[in-house]
C-alpha cells in the first residue's frame, strides 16, 4: 500500500504541478514561431465560422468585433449557422447579412448539434483560413490578425487564443475559473514555445487550416480538442499566441459550471478511446505530451481515491500518515467550512497570512513525520498538528465573519483596462518577442 500511495501521489504531482512548471521554465528562452507575415505583407483571406443556438444576447455585440478589427473586410468571409433558435437569434443574424454582404447566414430547421453544424459551415467555407469560434466569445481589434500571421508557416495547422475572462463577480466559481483559465493559457503557450504543439486549444475561438480538417463525428463532446489532436497527428504544429486576445464571460454558477465539466469529462474519455493508441507510445514527443498533459490528469479523480483507500490501510504506521489521512477527511468538507462570500486570498488581507502559516506547517508536518517520534520532532509535530485543526475547524469558519475585506472589481474588464492593461500588455509582447 505504501508503493500505491506514492505513485498515485507522484502522479497527480507530475501532472498538476512537476510537468507544468518544468515545461514552462524550459520554455523560457524560446521563441515562438518566427515564421509568420509581417505587417507589410500581404495576409491570406479568412472565413469565420460561428456556430450558434439561441444566443440574441451576445450575436450581434460577437459579429461587429469581427468588423470593427483591423483586419480588412473584403478578406474575411463570416458563416454564421443558427441550430435551429427559438428565440431572436435568426432576425438578427438576417439583419446582419442585409448590411454586410460578406455574411453569411445557414439557419437549421431541425436541431443538429454543434458538431453537425460546424462541420457543413467548414464545407461551405470559401478560403483555406478558418477561424472556429463561439457566439459568446468577442474579438479584440487585433485577434484575426495574430491568428491568421501564423499561418505563412506551412507547418503550423492550428493557432490558438488567449483567453480572457470578463464578468467577475463577488461572489460565486469565477474568481476560481479564471485563474485555472490563466494558468492553462500560461500553460499551453509554453508547450506552444518548448515543442510547437499543444493538448487542445480552448474552444471558444482558434483558426485552422481547412485543408486539415477532420469531420466530426456526430454528437461528440470537446470537438476543438478532437480537431486539434487529428492535425498534430497529420504531423502540424499547433501553437498558442498571447497577442490573439479574445474575451470571455466567465461562468460563475457552480450548478452550471458542474454541468459544463461533466460535458467535458465524458468528452475526455471519449478522445481518449479515439486517440487509444498514442498510450502505446509514451516516448515519442505527441504521446509524451498526451499522457503527461491530459490522460493522467482524466484519470486523477480515481487517483485521488487510491490515496485515500492507502492512506486509510497506513494510517497505524507513522504520524505522517495520520495526518495526511485526517488532511484529506478536512479537504472533503473544507468549503462547508469557509464561510466567506470570498474565495480568493488576493482579496482577503488576513486569511492570506492565516493560509501562507498553514502551507509552511503542512511542509513542516510532512519532514517531521518522517523522522523518530521522539524529542524535539514530536514537541514540533504537536504543535502543527494543533494549528492544522485549528486553521481548519475555528480560523476559516470565523475568519470570514469578521474580516474586512478588500474591494472587488465589478468585472476583471475592470482591471485589463485600467492599471493591469499598461502591465499585461508589455509581458505579452516579451513572452512573444
Amino acid at each position: 500500500m505504501t508503493y500505491l500511495f506514492w505513485i498515485c501521489f507522484f502522479l497527480l504531482a507530475y501532472t498538476y504541478f512537476l510537468f507544468p512548471v518544468a515545461v514552462i521554465l524550459f520554455s523560457k528562452n524560446k521563441k515562438l514561431n518566427s515564421n509568420f507575415y509581417n505587417e507589410t505583407e500581404v495576409m491570406p483571406s479568412v472565413s469565420i465560422l460561428i456556430a450558434a443556438y439561441n444566443e440574441q444576447a451576445v450575436i450581434k455585440e460577437k459579429v461587429m468585433s469581427i468588423i470593427d478589427s483591423d483586419f480588412p473586410n473584403s478578406k474575411i468571409e463570416i458563416i454564421i449557422g443558427s441550430d435551429c433558435s427559438d428565440d431572436n437569434t435568426n432576425q438578427i443574424i438576417k439583419d446582419l447579412e442585409v448590411g454586410f454582404p460578406f455574411i453569411n447566414t445557414i439557419i437549421f430547421e431541425e436541431r443538429t448539434g454543434k458538431s453537425g453544424v460546424v462541420n457543413k459551415l467548414v464545407r461551405q467555407a470559401k478560403n483555406e483560413i478558418l477561424i472556429l469560434t463561439d457566439a459568446n466569445i468577442i474579438f479584440s481589434n487585433n485577434t484575426i490578425s495574430s491568428l491568421v500571421r501564423h499561418f505563412k508557416n506551412l507547418d503550423i495547422g492550428l493557432v490558438d487564443t488567449n483567453m480572457v475572462n470578463v464578468g467577475i463577480k463577488k461572489s460565486g466559481i469565477s474568481f476560481q475559473e479564471k485563474t485555472y483559465i490563466s494558468w492553462e493559457v500560461k500553460f499551453k503557450h509554453a508547450e506552444s514555445k518548448l515543442w510547437g504543439m499543444l493538448m487542445g486549444p480552448f474552444g471558444g475561438c482558434f483558426a485552422i487550416r481547412k485543408s486539415l480538417f477532420t469531420p466530426i463525428p456526430e454528437n461528440f463532446l470537446v470537438d476543438d480538442f478532437y480537431v486539434c489532436m487529428n492535425i498534430l497527428q497529420n504531423g502540424h504544429g499547433a501553437i498558442n499566441d498571447l497577442q490573439a486576445i479574445v474575451y470571455e464571460d466567465v461562468s460563475n454558477q457552480l450548478s452550471e459550471e458542474f454541468r459544463r465539466k461533466k460535458r467535458i469529462s465524458m468528452g475526455n474519455f471519449i478522445n481518449l478511446f479515439h486517440f487509444r493508441k498514442l498510450l502505446l507510445k509514451p516516448f515519442t514527443k505527441l504521446g509524451f505530451i498526451f499522457i503527461s498533459h491530459k490522460v493522467i490528469r482524466w484519470f486523477g479523480p480515481v487517483l485521488l481515491l487510491l490515496i485515500f483507500l492507502a492512506n486509510y490501510s497506513l494510517i497505524l504506521d507513522s504520524i505522517f500518515y495520520k495526518t495526511t489521512f485526517f488532511a484529506q477527511l478536512i479537504l472533503f468538507i473544507l468549503p462547508w467550512l469557509d464561510r466567506s462570500k470570498i474565495r480568493s486570498c488576493n482579496f482577503r488581507p488576513l486569511y492570506k497570512w492565516f493560509m501562507m502559516l498553514f502551507f509552511i506547517d503542512f511542509f513542516i508536518l510532512g519532514y517531521v513525520g518522517l523522522k523518530p517520534a521522539e524529542g524535539l520532532y514530536l514537541l514540533i509535530a504537536r504543535i502543527g498538528l494543533v494549528y492544522y485543526f485549528v486553521f481548519f475547524f475555528i480560523i476559516s469558519p470565523f475568519i470570514g465573519l469578521i474580516e474586512k475585506t478588500k474591494e472587488l472589481p465589478a468585472s476583471i474588464s475592470d482591471i485589463y483596462l485600467g492599471r493591469d492593461k499598461e502591465i499585461a500588455t508589455p509581458l505579452i509582447q516579451k513572452e512573444i518577442n
